[in-house]
């Protein structure tokens, strides 16, 4: 349970990144308030996003090793090669 409420964590801290970003995208061309932090929003965004997508990456993959290792002692795994 603890791994699906981090899993949901990052997935909201890329929906607020991706947010972020496009808001500095927009402010390039249009809205003139965020002239001061247009490239902070975007540098920001992406490098959020990135690490974001990275931790949920490695947790996933930590996940399936550990459902792996289960299957394998409680004798559920079969070879499907």
């Amino acid at each position: 349970m603890n791994t699906a409420i981090l899993l949901f964590a990052l997935k909201i801290v890329m929906l607020v990144a991706a947010t972020a970003q496009t808001a500095g995208f927009i402010g390039l061309f249009a809205i003139e308030a965020l002239g001061p932090y247009e490239w902070q929003l975007m540098i920001g965004g992406t490098i959020a996003i990135m690490v974001s997508d990275s931790a949920t990456h490695l947790l996933v993959k930590r996940m399936a090793t550990a459902a792996a290792a289960t299957d394998v002692q409680s004798g559920m795994a079969t070879d499907r090669n």
